[in-house]
């Protein structure tokens, strides 16, 4: 039995082999299609392209360092302190609004600040050991808004006390906003009351 010779399969590669054409070109070769065919990249040109690449987790750790760094400011809050005025007799003190003081004699203004020491106390602890000196004046939501005046008679009933005059409202101390516009005093209004009369 004779056998023939082999039959070269791929007439292609042969000629291509023939002719000189190197099979994996250093560069890039572009075939009939358009398309570019490239050599696969090294570990060094992966590891240079990572290097080169922007890092959104490094990003994010230095933009947190940054805030850690300069923590935004917050909105400033309100200070008990800063909007209360104090009422400070005998070791006992508490805590009214600002504006709810309507008048203070001129014996009486070093009991307007708190005194070192002072056990603070709520206003309805407070108001009933110290009604030797301060009395109260209710007023209602449109008189404390401004938008409504207290009466003639009840201002100059303040303005002649000998006590401490805080205006109220309910039972509780509340601001009193200056007038807005001058208005009629409403019908029956609020005078002040005191428990020495």
């Amino acid at each position: 039995m004779k056998t023939s010779p082999p039959v070269f399969q791929f007439p292609i590669l042969a000629a291509l082999i023939v002719a000189g054409t190197p099979l994996l070109p250093a560069d890039e070769v572009k075939m009939a299609s358009g398309q570019v065919m490239r050599d696969a990249a090294t570990h060094d040109e992966l590891s240079a392209r990572l290097a080169q690449a922007k890092d959104p987790i490094r990003e994010l750790q230095q933009l947190k360092a940054k805030e850690a760094a300069n923590p935004p400011r917050p909105a400033k809050v309100p200070d008990l302190f800063d909007s209360s005025d104090f009422l400070c007799f005998s070791g006992e003190a508490t805590l009214v609004p600002k504006g709810a003081i309507l008048h203070v004699p001129k014996d009486m203004q070093d009991r307007m600040h708190y005194n070192q020491g002072s056990t603070i106390k709520t206003w309805s602890d407070f108001l009933p050991t110290n009604r030797a000196w301060i009395t109260t004046v209710e007023v209602n939501r449109l008189q404390a808004e401004g938008n409504a005046m207290l009466s003639e008679a009840t201002l100059k009933e303040i303005a002649k006390s000998p006590q401490v005059v805080i205006a109220t409202l309910q039972g509780g101390p509340i601001s009193v906003m200056p007038p807005r516009v001058p208005a009629a005093p409403a019908a029956g209004q609020a005078t002040p009351t005191s428990a020495n009369r």
